[in-house]
């Protein structure tokens, strides 16, 4: 499972070293050229995946036959989104998760909003140079760090996780631990 959801994390990486790329095409088509060479890309790449990817299961085609008519909960036995938000954050482990998530989070977005300002300003003659390493740096690291740490995860976990539950899936917490000590390693670069 943590493999898997690294390898499609992975995108993420890829988007980052693309967008880092956009400068090379900003100095050579100009910004509106480069958002419409980035919009047909995007354009391109629903379509295929629209027309390659198998139709979503969940979702009834026409020569289906219609779904029985599922009768909503009353109203008293509904969740409102806070409830539901409480009772998530009610175990300790996911709140761990989620502030570790948040560290590692913010430090990308401060090494993605401030290194690019900086090295612009720093070494202006430089840029396209800038675009390059940073997008392979963004790239290979990011995507080796992904795979690594979902194949650790995979590798401490103890169960089969049929149950479905966090505590089927990772009853000792230790593919929990990856991840958070991964998040927090990624904390000094806001420094």
């Amino acid at each position: 499972v943590s493999t898997a959801n690294a390898a499609y994390g992975s995108a993420v990486y890829v988007g980052g070293a693309l967008s880092s790329l956009s400068v090379l095409l900003d100095g050579e088509f100009g910004w509106r050229g480069a958002l419409v060479g980035i919009g047909a890309v995007g354009a391109a790449s629903a379509t295929y995946g629209a027309i390659a990817l198998p139709p979503d299961s969940k979702t009834p085609r026409d020569d289906d036959a219609a779904p029985a008519a599922v009768e909503p909960p009353p109203p008293s036995d509904r969740s409102s989104p806070l409830d539901d938000a409480r009772a998530i954050l009610s175990s300790p482990r996911l709140r761990l998760l989620f502030a570790a998530s948040l560290a590692r989070f913010s430090a990308g977005l401060t090494i993605g909003v401030w290194s690019a300002s900086y090295f612009r300003g720093a070494y202006p003659d430089d840029a396209a140079n800038y675009a390059i390493v940073n997008a392979a740096i963004v790239s290979l690291c990011g995507i080796t760090s992904g795979i690594l740490g979902g194949r650790a995860g995979d590798a401490l976990a103890v169960g089969d996780g049929a149950g479905g539950t966090l505590d089927d899936l990772d009853p000792d917490g230790k593919r929990l631990v990856v991840s958070v000590v991964g998040s927090l390693l990624a904390v000094p670069a806001w420094w």
